[in-house]
Formats: structure tokens, sequence, C-alpha cells
């Protein structure tokens, strides 16, 4: 519950202040959208948390009782279990998600060059003239048969 609040000491406080950082310059309007959305959800959190934690409990539930044997327990120290495993052994996640990522990455950089020689930014079009891209090999910024600069070193 606390993760979802967003706010210092939580755990998604870093990722909300990277979004908020980082998107400030381009999109003011939508950061303040976000931080109003970010307040209203701790308010909401809040009021939802005093009323299920400290509010008076309904008689109706007063036979329910905390799970106290292993097998209620049991969906919960399996998880327990996992994340210890992945912080000891990230590598089997990692490879997990690179497996699914990787091909997206090739997709991409098969559209639009990732960068040119000389690390500047290139604006990319396609050639009309060019055959249509049947290889899962992704295209290079060098490659002239397939991706034009607008603009290049050899033009000027």
């Amino acid at each position: 519950m606390y993760g979802s609040i967003g706010v210092p000491g939580t755990l998604n406080f870093i990722a909300e202040v990277m979004i908020i950082v980082g998107s400030w310059n381009k999109y003011p309007f939508q950061v303040i959208v976000a931080v109003v959305g970010i307040v209203l959800t701790l308010a909401y959190l809040f009021k939802m948390m005093r009323g299920l934690f400290y509010g008076p409990m309904d008689q109706k539930y007063s036979h329910a009782h905390d799970a106290v044997a292993v097998v209620d327990r049991l969906p919960l120290l399996i998880m327990i279990t996992v994340s210890i495993g992945f912080f000891f052994f990230p590598m089997h996640l990692y490879n997990v998600v690179r497996s699914g990522v990787d091909p997206l990455i090739a997709k991409i950089t098969r559209v639009v060059p990732v960068g040119s020689l000389n690390r500047e930014t290139l604006d990319v079009k396609r050639e009309t003239t060019s055959p249509p891209v049947t290889s899962d090999a992704p295209l290079l910024a060098n490659n002239p048969s397939r991706v034009t600069p607008y603009a290049s070193r050899s033009d000027q």
C-alpha cells in the first residue's frame, strides 16, 4: 500500500522523482498534473488506511483471524524465497528479461539507427528505391543502401 504513494520514505519515491525531474523541462504541465495526482493518491490512501487500521471493527468480522497455519502462509513464504533468490542470483531474472527485450531492440534499430559514426544525432529517411528489409540483422548507420541521413559529413 505504501509503495503506491510515491512520497519520501516509500518504495516508489525514487522512480517518481526521476520521472518528474526528467520530464520537467519538456512537459511542465503534465508534471504538475502528475504531482497533483500523487498528492490525491496520498490523501486517498491515508483516508483508506485510517478507516482500515484505526477505525472501529465491524462485529460481523470478529471471527476472522490471521493466517496461523503454514499452508496459509505458503504463498507469502514462496514470494519471500523467490525475492531473496533473485537478490543473490539476479542474472537468472536478467536473462529472462533480456530474452524479451533483445528482439524489440533489434526491431527498433532496424527502423532507426542508434547513432552516427561521429556520435551526432542522425536524422534518417528511407529511400524509396531500396528493397524491403527481410533480414533480422539491424541496420547500421553507415549502410547507405538502406538509410540516408539528411546531412552527413561527406555532403559538407
